[in-house]
């Protein structure tokens, strides 16, 4: 198993922090080859760092989408990790900030699908990255990424369907609170809106996981390296949460 991917590629979006790095260093330690997309330079960095091949691009731009399908050539497997997210009270949200999240979110995780599903061969396979907000819901100050985070669950199932026939694989993660950049940032503009601090919200959180903790960015990357082996092989359309008991369904 520790070198259950030699000879495949593997690109991986959002591959700069959290748990696209995670997923990016265990491929890699796995005998596999990845090419790791972020926006930001730190992340570029980062991937570089860790002996991936980095491509900088706003998954956003159809023109850069283009440039990484060109680079992605004969890739075997992809993982959607990329996303954004923003607090806010749930009547405070504008057009602006539906549109700029749902662009990141959802619409470029479906032309990233369309583009790649046909490519991948009969033994590929894909993993989105969607979030636990996407089925509970219970979380106003995120309604908007909440609801692209759904929507990457829809997709999931018809990009699923589509390609069965032959084998390509495409199943969905969940994750719940992981210990990420993102995370932390959630911490930060949330608890001002209730009145709280950071440390005072994390605290909140974590007691509402039937594990009392934050799952960590590897945790999440296990699962993903599973869907993406040979071992889950009969596994297509699914949706798994990585929550800690904190959703079960």
């Amino acid at each position: 198993m520790d070198r259950e991917f030699a000879g495949r590629r593997v690109v991986v979006t959002g591959a700069g922090s959290g748990i696209g790095l995670a997923t990016t260093r265990l491929i890699l330690e796995r005998g596999g080859a990845v090419i790791g997309v972020d926006r930001s330079d730190a992340g570029i960095a980062s991937i570089g760092a860790i002996g991936a091949v980095p491509i900088q691009a706003d998954l956003t731009s159809t023109e850069d989408r283009g440039r990484l399908l060109d680079a992605a050539e004969g890739v075997h497997g992809l993982v959607l990790s990329h996303g954004v997210t923003q607090g806010q009270r749930i009547d405070e949200v504008t057009e602006a900030d539906w549109d700029r999240l749902h662009a990141v979110n959802l619409r470029s995780v479906f032309f990233l699908l369309q583009a790649f599903a046909p490519r991948l061969p009969d033994d590929g396979a894909i993993v989105t990255v969607s979030s636990v907000a996407a089925k509970t819901g219970t979380i106003p100050e995120v309604a908007v990424y909440a609801a692209a985070k759904a929507g990457v669950l829809s997709l999931t199932r018809s990009f699923a369907t589509a390609h069965a026939a032959r084998g390509m694989r495409v199943n969905t993660v969940l994750p719940g609170v992981i210990d990420t950049p993102m995370q932390r940032q959630f911490l930060e503009f949330n608890a001002p809106i209730h009145g709280i601090t950071p440390e005072e919200l994390n605290e909140r959180r974590l007691g509402a996981i039937p594990m009392r903790r934050a799952g960590t960015p590897d945790e999440a990357a296990e699962v993903i390296l599973f869907l993406l082996s040979a071992r889950s092989s009969y596994l297509t359309g699914q949706m798994v949460n990585i929550a800690g008991g904190f959703v079960t369904w």
